[in-house]
């Protein structure tokens, strides 16, 4: 079959397009603990329903006293207590956190709920109607503390819940939706809950969520919501084989390798049967949640059209101006997270100001600071030194208009992954642009440098990518991330 360029072009994009429409299963089970972006979006669109259903602000009298946006209640106030810790206990209600679980221990039921039967309002017995708890939960609502509430959230839900589900089939319980319908149904019946619906992990996902709806009207939003954000995919054919997201990168990367690189003119076509496809360096637009490629088709972020001096093997230069892309990608990511701190740095909004004013947040803007600013001059210093096409003789540069959408999608990236995981994802996913390479599927900063021949340069800068998800346990770094989360950054107001 003779094709043109265009026609080489839409049957990329159609493959890209089918592979989308996969739900390939996570084999090689990443640490859902560590996925921030899973969890929120599980947390914000499925449990809350978008704020229809649950909000951050909420105390109701419900179960004896339900607060915020997970209606934590009962022995579930405990998780809320212990993410607060005795600073804010004591802030909020002058006890410690220890002495909060002691009066709030209420009899019969040795929680908030007292003799209150479950499902409904406070009779009289529960948290709900001493008004020192329920005064010190206004103001802890009202402060937002959405980070505490997250942390409250994911010790009692996500982790335990990961815990379970980490023992069962990953060819079933390895995808994004398995673990929202896993989190959905630990959120509303607990660990029993999960394990009845599942059969201890024996049923799939789908058939664990037919079980848990069954006739329920709560429970039939709830999946409304798990379809919404989670769709269901297609599953890969039992007849074909099963592959991880990065077995079947490997694949296609194997036969980048061993690809025969030929010219595609846009009116002479060649014969697309007797040669092999070189889909050279196809990459994902950064969302795990899509699929290998991402879901944009209008600019899928690659290099199937890039031109090769003549000086250099096909192969060589290939993986040359790959190394190129990749240190360039990365600058650009990093520099947006940097320029995202100044909206922090620089603004006195009284959130902003409380932040800034509350002990120890000088140290935690400083921190991250520098961070981001020293990581961001030494990827400028290592792009330069191999061709930095911002330069003024970008012009010379080889490849400078591949290199320079690499410039463009990099940033792009950045601003995707905050503006739908939040700046705490993409803050954490800067480690793995160093020696991991799982989530961007480019190369590595180390395999990039080893390839351009300075593996020195990735000496000095190796230490520069450690430290970012480290900080994601601190509930002052979160609190921070979600105020640049707030922040529109067009008119640098906060959004409520």
């Amino acid at each position: 079959m003779k094709v043109t360029k265009q026609k080489l072009r839409n049957f990329i994009h159609e493959s890209i397009r089918q592979l989308n429409e996969i739900e390939l299963v996570l084999q090689d089970t990443p640490d859902f603990n560590k996925n921030m972006g899973l969890h929120k979006k599980v947390l914000y669109g499925v449990i809350s329903r978008d704020g229809e259903s649950k909000k951050l602000t909420d105390i109701l009298p419900l179960d004896g006293g339900s607060i915020g946006i997970a209606h934590f209640a009962a022995k579930g106030l405990n998780s809320l207590y212990d993410a607060m810790g005795d600073k804010l206990a004591q802030k909020y209600f002058d006890r410690t956190v220890e002495q909060l679980k002691k009066d709030t221990a209420k009899p019969s039921k040795n929680d908030c709920r007292g003799s209150t039967p479950r499902g409904e309002n406070d009779n009289g017995t529960g948290c709900y109607k001493m008004g020192w708890w329920r005064k010190g939960m206004e103001k802890f609502v009202a402060d937002g503390n959405a980070s505490i509430q997250y942390n409250a959230w994911k010790n009692l839900v996500v982790i335990p819940g990961n815990k379970m589900m980490d023992q069962w089939d990953q060819t079933k319980w390895g995808t994004y939706r398995a673990r929202a319908i896993g989190y959905g149904i630990q959120n509303s019946t607990g660990d029993a809950g999960l394990l009845k619906y599942s059969a201890n992990g024996k049923n799939d996902p789908e058939k664990t969520l037919k079980n848990y709806v069954g006739g329920n009207s709560h429970r039939k939003r709830r999946k409304a919501a798990i379809d919404k954000h989670f769709p269901l995919k297609k599953k890969v054919s039992e007849t074909k084989m099963k592959v991880t997201r990065r077995q079947l990168f490997r694949l296609i990367q194997e036969s980048i390798n061993d690809a025969v690189i030929f010219p595609v003119q846009d009116d002479d076509g060649f014969d697309i049967d007797s040669q092999p496809l070189p889909m050279a360096g196809a990459r994902q637009t950064f969302s795990q949640d899509t699929g290998l490629f991402g879901s944009n088709l209008d600019k899928p972020d690659d290099m199937r059209d890039m031109s090769v001096p003549n000086a250099q093997s096909p192969r060589q230069a290939d993986k040359m101006l790959e190394a190129r892309y990749a240190l360039v990608y990365f600058k650009s990511f990093i520099e947006v997270l940097d320029m995202s701190l100044n909206g922090i740095y620089y603004n006195f909004q009284p959130d902003i100001k409380d932040f800034k004013d509350s002990p120890g947040a000088d140290k935690v803007i400083a921190h991250v600071s520098s961070q981001l600013g020293n990581l961001r001059g030494i990827m400028n210093t290592i792009v330069q030194q191999h061709g930095d096409p911002s330069m003024i003789r970008w012009g010379n540069v080889p490849n400078a208009k591949e290199i320079k959408e690499a410039d463009k999608y990099g940033a792009e990236a950045a601003e995707d992954v905050i503006n739908s995981e939040g700046f705490a994802q993409a803050y954490s996913l800067i480690e793995d642009m160093a020696h991991q390479g799982n989530i961007h599927h480019l190369m590595t900063v180390e395999q990039a440098l080893e390839t351009l021949g300075t593996p020195t340069l990735y000496t000095m800068a190796s230490s520069h990518f450690e430290g970012f998800s480290e900080v994601l346990d601190n509930n002052q770094y979160l609190e921070m991330f979600d105020l640049i989360d707030r922040l529109d950054r067009s008119t640098q107001l906060l959004r409520k």
